[in-house]
């Protein structure tokens, strides 16, 4: 195995980044559907109400999608920062 370098310190820093933008992602989803029933109830007529409360909760249900991603990304990110950390014995 060879070590092609990296800093452990500035990826666990980018980790926790990736973390608040999943925070951020899923409030943002939390949001859209919010707007969307809010929207819905306004439209005065029914069938749209509806398709405005779908469309949103769609658009919620992919950035909440989104943020699972991102989450996964936070995880490697810090996994990867570990075990950089192994490899050169720089601690923690």
């Amino acid at each position: 195995m060879t070590f092609a370098g990296g800093d452990p310190d500035a990826l666990t820093s980018e980790a926790r980044m990736l973390t608040h933008l999943g925070d951020d992602i899923r409030t943002d989803a939390l949001r859209v559907v919010g707007l969307g029933k809010e929207a819905g109830g306004l439209a005065g007529d029914g069938g749209i109400g509806d398709a405005i409360i779908r469309a949103t909760s769609a658009i919620g249900g992919v950035l909440n999608g989104s943020a699972i991603l991102v989450d996964g990304l936070a995880g490697g990110a810090v996994t990867q920062a570990d075990q950089l950390r192994r490899a050169t014995g720089s601690g923690r």
